[in-house]
């Protein structure tokens, strides 16, 4: 056996990697790596969505850019179909306003024709013609019953007017009345409806309307004014309601005794300072302060 391999013996150190090299079966760390192969670069983790912190109701909203831009593309949709429904009721209502005049105009029309036809009347034909002047009697006849036929053509355009006038202003009044229960909530509710349209018909009544005015009240704009009078009359109400009440208040209040050698002298005592302003101004606010003093001072 070779001294090199005895135990116990002493390895260089080219002995010892040739040792160590066998052991590992003749390859070293630098051959288990392929020549060329790049090493590996761990993978980096993708960029997470930025989110956005909005307002909606005086609420902040968190949402991602992906759901803000979606629903921003909604809302200008939207908005886009809110104009065109606009503008498809303006069209709407310039065409009933056209045919209304239209209307009108040809009921004007109607009228005078049948003024003229009554002025001159065409009478019916003459029996005893048919065996005296049969052909006079036929001319008569087709005289009369081109008249009779002018005048039922024009009572029953007429007719149709009237039935078309009574059918738009049912349906003028229904819009309205909706306008005007989008524009008082309290309208809905059932509790609250009745005692609505009697504050505005007082209101109506005590600014001159009629009650044929009010029964045929038909735009809404009028009744939103009339509501708002009626509040502000219910405001005022209540405004000399709470004033007559603190002024009957403080007259039951017992008057406070003067220290003696400070009568005709300005007093530095707030709640003197507060009667003083009470009977100069007679303001609540003013009542209001000096019942404060008053009660604080038991």
């Amino acid at each position: 056996m070779n001294e090199a391999t005895q135990p116990g013996a002493e390895l260089s150190e080219e002995q010892a990697a040739e040792r160590l090299m066998s052991l590992l079966g003749g390859e070293s760390e630098e051959g288990t790596e392929e020549e060329g192969e790049e090493p590996e670069v761990p993978d980096t983790p993708e960029d997470e969505e930025p989110t956005f912190t909005i307002k909606v109701d005086g609420e902040e909203v968190t949402l991602k850019q992906s759901e803000l831009i979606a629903e921003a593309q909604k809302s200008r949709a939207s908005g886009k179909r809110f104009e065109e429904a606009a503008e498809v009721r303006r069209k709407a209502e310039a065409e009933i306003q056209s045919a209304t005049q239209e209307r009108q105009q040809l009921q004007h029309a109607l009228q005078e024709t049948q003024q003229r036809l009554q002025m001159f009347q065409v009478p019916a034909p003459d029996p005893s013609l048919i065996e005296s002047d049969p052909q006079e009697y036929l001319r008569q006849k087709a005289n009369y019953d081109h008249y009779a036929q002018q005048v039922a053509q024009v009572a029953q355009q007429r007719q149709y007017l009237s039935q078309q006038s009574q059918w738009e202003q049912q349906q003028r009044i229904a819009q309205e009345t909706q306008r005007l229960v989008e524009a008082i909530p309290e309208l809905r509710d059932a509790t609250k409806a009745d005692s609505v349209r009697e504050a505005i018909r007082a209101a109506a009544q005590q600014h001159g309307f009629t009650p044929e005015e009010i029964n045929s009240l038909g735009d809404s704009r009028i009744g939103i004014l009339l509501h708002k009078a009626a509040q502000f009359d219910a405001m005022t109400k209540a405004a000399s309601a709470s004033k007559a009440q603190v002024t009957e208040k403080v007259a039951k209040l017992p008057p406070r005794a003067e220290k003696p050698g400070v009568s005709g002298k300005p007093s530095d005592d707030p709640q003197q300072q507060a009667m003083s302003r009470l009977r100069k101004s007679g303001s609540v606010d003013d009542a209001a302060a000096l019942l404060m003093h008053r009660l604080s001072k038991g």
